[in-house]
């Protein structure tokens, strides 16, 4: 594990964050978009970006694994 790591969930754990469960999705949300964006040619439309979140295959995380994936992301 990296500095950047450890600082992101130092800093995340000294905010108190709420650890309840949230689902996250994997791969990340916004490579799926770019992916079938790609795929299509043209933009999504609200109702293919709708219907790709929908049905994201997701993981159950606590919140404060959750921000530090998000924030390893980029």
């Amino acid at each position: 594990m990296d500095a950047t790591t450890l600082n992101s969930k130092s800093r995340i754990h000294d905010e108190k964050v709420d650890d309840s469960l949230v689902p996250t999705p994997i791969p990340a949300l916004i490579a799926l978009l770019l992916n079938k964006e790609q795929a299509k040619g043209t933009q999504l439309t609200e109702a293919e970006v709708l219907e790709i979140r929908d049905n994201a295959v997701c993981i159950m995380l606590p919140r404060s694994e959750m921000l530090a994936i998000e924030e390893s992301r980029g």
